[in-house]
């Protein structure tokens, strides 16, 4: 009698804590998580990335040298599509966290998979931070990249 008791109890603890627990994993709360579509696509130095359905990659490049700033934007495509980027050259003083935009280039491209803008620009300002803004569409799908900042 003693025997069938405690294997009752034990029966009946154990569904219990099985139980709890499936309720537990049942009423967690979903993640609250909001992304941007413009939010960066990815960052070669730190490999975050955004799946997309159409956007493979984005890379968004700048140097300087002697005053002038090269700027490169590249944007691959899973599937042929049509594909439009502007690359912005920006800047922003030291002391400041805002940008301003000082050129752009821009290029649209039918039936393809990968299109790159490049511009250079002359007479760069001392004293700035500067960097390259990618934006690009593709086939309906907009995502914007930044370059690491460079001080010149």
């Amino acid at each position: 009698m003693k025997r069938g008791l405690l294997v009752f109890v034990t029966a009946l603890v154990l569904i219990c804590v099985f139980a709890a627990t499936a309720m537990a994993f049942d009423l967690a709360p979903e993640p609250d998580i909001d992304i941007d579509q413009s939010a960066v696509v990815q960052s070669a130095d730190s490999g975050i990335g955004i799946m997309w359905a159409n956007i493979s990659d984005v890379i968004a490049s700048i140097t300087i040298s002697g005053g002038t700033a090269t700027c490169k934007g590249t944007v691959t495509s899973y599937d042929l599509t049509r594909i439009s980027m502007t690359v912005r050259l920006q800047k922003r003083p030291a002391n400041s966290s805002t940008w301003s935009n000082v050129t752009n280039w821009s290029d649209v491209k039918d039936n393809v998979n990968k299109l790159t803008v490049t511009g250079t620009y002359s007479n760069l300002d001392s004293g700035f931070y500067y960097r390259s803004y990618v934006t690009v569409n593709v086939n309906g799908e907009t995502a914007s990249l930044a370059s690491n900042e460079k001080y010149y």
